[in-house]
Formats: C-alpha cells, structure tokens, sequence
C-alpha cells in the first residue's frame, strides 16, 4: 500500500477498516477482562482472523499485565564482552565521579551507579525487562495457558543516541510495551552497550567511535533475542513465567533503539554488516576490531538455529540503517531512486528465498527530522567520515591488535561518501520494489521523536493528548499492524505483500466530524518531504496504483 503523508496534516493508514478511527484514550485499561480467552490461533496456516480489534486492549485490567527482569550475558567474569566508557563523552549522568575515571575504559567496572548511588556493574547493562499477561503459572485461575498458546513477543531497543548512560526503562519504552502486552504479545525492552564519542573539530562529520557503537548493539540485540529463546525451550521456560509463540517474534526500537532494531532485520550475513563500515585497506574490519555478528558473549550462544529466529516484522521509530552508498543511483535532489537501486543492497544471495527475508517494516517519522533525516536527500543522508585522526580511527576495547581507520573523506567542497544513512522512508520504499507488506506514518512537524506534543503528535488532538497517549496511538498501530504479519501467513511462511490488505485510508487532523471523512485510495507524493516547499492538494492527487 502507498505511503501517505501531508505536510499540514497527519495522515493515517492501515489496511483493515476497523483500524481507520482513533482510540478513546481516555478509557484505557478501564474494565477488567479474563485472560483466558484466546488470542492468536497457535495453528499459524488458518484463515485471517479479525474478530481481535487491537485498537482496545484485550487485557483492561493493568494488573494482568506483569513485568519481570533478567540478564543475558554468559558470564560475571570480565573479559567475555568489552564495553567501552569515554570519559569525554558530553555527559555522564550515571557516573558518580567522572574525574575519577580513566581517560577511556574497556572493562568491566563498577564505575556505573544506577538509582540513589546503588552500583551496577557493567556487564549488567545485558538485561532485558518483560510486559506480559499473567500466566497460569502465577494465577492458576485467571492467567493466560501458555503451555497451550504461546503468545508472539516483541524485542524493543530504547533510544538514548548510543550514549553513556540511557535509561532502558523510559517513560516511552515502558508505555509501549504495557500497551502491547495488553494487546496479547509479550513486550520485551533490551538493554545494550553504549558509548561513542563524536567530532568536536568538525560537528557534521560522523566520528569512527559514532560508527562502531551501533555495532555493538546489534551484537547484543541478536545475542538477548538468541538467550530468550534459549530460556524459552528450557525446563520452566529458564525462569520466564511467559512462553513465546517462536515463530511470531517481532523487532522495534525508539531513535539508537529503532537503528539496531533495524540491523537485527535487515543485515542478515556479516558480509552485508561489513559493508556499512567503510574503512581504509589497512584497516581491521569491523569483525576484527568488535567479534563477529553473532558474538559468543551471552547466555544464548551463536550457531544454534534454534536460537535465533525469522522475525516477523519491525516497528521503526525515528531510526535507520546505513547501507554503502553504491546502492544509492543519484547525487541530485530529489533522488529519483525511491528504493529502485537501493533495494538491491537487500535482494536474496545463493540459498536465500526472496520472499522469506527483509521483513514488514511499519514506520514513525518526522520530516524534520536532523539526526535521522527523512527526505532521500544525499545533502542530509550521506555519512562523511572525520576527517582528524583522533575521531576517524580508534583502536581501545578490541578484540584484536591494530587500528580501525575510516576511508579519507577528502578535503572538500565535493567529499568522498562511502555511505549513507536510509531513513524510514528509504525503506518504505525498497519494501515497496520488494513486494512486501509496510506502512509509513509521517508527522510533518515533527523533529526526532517526541519533544512538544503540540507539534509532534501524528495528528492526535494536541490540545488534550500527552506524550503517554502519543506513545500509545504508535503500539496500537503497531499491534495491528504485526497482528496482519500473523493471520496472513501462508503454508509456504512468505511474508504478506505489499499492498495485501487493500484499500489504504487516511485521516488528517482536520477530520473533527463522526464519522471522521476517510478518502479511500488516495496518496500525495508531494509531501514526502522531496521537496521540502511542496504542498499537498488532496482533490488533485492520483489514485493509488
């Protein structure tokens, strides 16, 4: 289905027509229900089932919704997974005494303290937090049989920019998973390991250490979903009171969250994560300096399929991923492109099948986005590498000798790029020459994330919505959105197609009426930020294709 946007108003689509009006957030979790009833059909190959409308929970009652804690690594001892600590990052608001730190640090330390100066240990930041519906386990006769219905389970990354410090447990993070558990699916927020520094001599530039901390949190995105797996086919399910449907297991995150996210679905081999890290002949490859993709450093080790699974679909929130920019066809704005060349970074190689990779992909975006930028603009989404020594190479916290060494981005005015950063819309649109099934939500007032709910809202009534409902309206698109991934899943396990739900609604902030005026099959090209003056005249656009 087309991607809908407006640069005045919010417009909202979805694929079936129980999903084409707004919550009443008011009253949400306001009666309580049983948790015995089913939710998702075990049986994956039977027909689509609508009668769930996710738009309202299916658990009212937030005391059904239970949260529990554990860690992921393979080990207390130092030396199984080296974080790096940057005393001079800009800010180190967890750190009790930064003068006391050394210049940098790779081991595992007691240097954090977490809460009112409790200490944490480093190696505790691999934990992750669970939302999920009571289980029989806990309450025999209210919980949810999970023995008998596995639920599907999403794995959410926070944001925080890969900077020291960010709580994993945010007021949005914890909003989104409650209200997906309350939507029948285990909510999962993972902790990973932070740290960069960037360029302070030329701000613009993307610092090697910027670079490497994505890495290093996709290798302990891929080795916490590896080790909730592992738990999940143990005796007593390795201590989680919940059980996963294995084969209905999603992917999200929030900005830095949403980028690993994004790794996790779509870098499938280490051939095409190595790529995104372009660096001089010399040079240690990404694999050499931080360990492989699939690192053996937690609980759920590396080279048992079953531990890792297809995922099923990704809930994107002002994140991205980086591809080389070989992939990208033009120099000029507005690019041409819209995932026609691009696409090909993506397309299956030997033993793969095209249409069991690349995942569904439901986006959340703001035009004016600067740190993840929207418009497939080469001005604002090519990477250009430092160009000073001390921010294009480093060599602390490796797991061998030498040094990593970004390729020279010349001296100007026209650089050397060698990659580039897609942004939501990128992949919307090499989804689209892909065939799969993906949506995109744009708020045209919007910056990175949620700052003012006056302007960043998606088109929720500014005047009485909090960033809590804000929050909310996401995790129910996004329920709905991976509940189509379930039911429309064939024999064969291929992804839904682009455009298989039907007809694409949208509704504008200006719809105040009951019923709200959806226009069917409607799309403006012209506000996808390409270019930024254009507007939208809704009685002139084309149908959709």
């Amino acid at each position: 289905m087309p991607m809908l946007t407006t640069r005045k108003n919010f417009l909202q689509q979805t694929g079936f027509t129980i999903a084409g009006s707004l919550l009443p957030f008011s009253k949400l979790f306001s009666n309580a229900a049983t948790l015995s009833e089913n939710i998702f059909a075990v049986d994956l190959q039977t027909p689509i089932d609508y009668t769930k409308d996710l738009r309202n929970p299916l658990f009212t009652n937030p005391a059904y919704i239970k949260e529990a804690g554990f860690q992921y690594h393979k080990g207390t001892y130092a030396g199984i997974a080296k974080d790096v600590l940057y005393k001079e990052e800009e800010s180190l608001p967890c750190i009790e005494d930064v003068a006391a730190l050394p210049l940098k640090s790779c081991d595992v330390t007691n240097h954090h303290f977490y809460g009112n100066g409790n200490p944490d240990n480093d190696i505790s930041i691999l934990r992750y937090y669970a939302f999920y519906p009571t289980s029989t386990y806990e309450d025999s006769l209210n919980g949810h049989e999970y023995d008998a219905m596995p639920l599907p389970c999403v794995a959410i990354y926070h944001p925080g920019g890969f900077q020291e410090c960010p709580d994993y447990l945010q007021p949005g993070i914890i909003t989104m998973c409650q209200q997906l558990a309350a939507r029948g699916f285990i909510a999962i927020t993972i902790d990973y390991r932070a740290g960069r520094i960037k360029d302070d001599i030329l701000t613009d530039r993307a610092s090697a250490q910027q670079q490497l901390a994505p890495y290093r949190g996709i290798q302990d995105g891929r080795g916490a979903i590896r080790t909730i797996f592992k738990r999940n086919a143990e005796t007593n399910r390795g201590g989680h009171n919940f059980r996963i449907n294995t084969n209905q297991f999603f992917v999200g995150g929030q900005s830095a969250g949403a980028v690993v996210a994004m790794g996790i679905a779509y870098y499938r081999t280490q051939a095409m994560i190595n790529q995104a890290f372009a660096v001089i002949n010399t040079s240690l490859t990404v694999e050499d300096a931080l360990g492989p993709m699939d690192a053996d450093y937690y609980y759920g080790e590396p080279g048992n399929p079953a531990y890792f699974p297809r995922i099923r679909g990704v809930v994107n929130c002002w994140g991205g991923i980086t591809i080389p920019k070989t992939f990208d066809s033009s120099s000029t704005y507005p690019n041409p492109d819209l995932g026609k060349v691009e696409k090909d970074f993506f397309l299956a190689t030997s033993g793969e099948t095209a249409n069991k990779i690349n995942p569904p992909m439901i986006g959340f975006a703001g035009t004016l986005d600067e740190t993840i930028p929207f418009p497939d603009d080469p001005s604002l989404q090519d990477i250009i590498n430092s160009k000073n020594s001390k921010f294009r190479g480093e060599n602390l916290c490796f797991n061998e000798p030498g040094d990593f060494i970004l390729k020279n981005p010349g001296n100007g005015p026209v650089f050397n790029v060698f990659v580039k950063q897609c942004s939501a819309l990128n992949i919307y649109y090499v989804l689209k020459e892909l065939g799969r099934f993906t949506e995109c939500y744009v708020d045209c007032n919007m910056g990175h994330g949620i700052k003012n709910v006056a302007t960043d809202n998606f088109g929720l009534d500014a005047n009485g919505s909090t960033k809590d409902d804000v929050f909310t309206y996401i995790a129910i698109r996004t329920a709905v959105f991976f509940q189509s991934c379930i039911v429309d899943r064939p024999v064969n396990g291929a992804y839904p197609t682009f455009n298989y739900r039907g007809k694409s609604l949208f509704r504008s902030t200006l719809d105040k009426t009951e019923p709200p005026f959806i226009t069917n099959q409607r799309k403006c090209d012209e506000c996808d930020g390409v270019p930024a003056t254009d507007v939208c005249n809704f009685a002139e656009d084309p149908e959709c294709d």
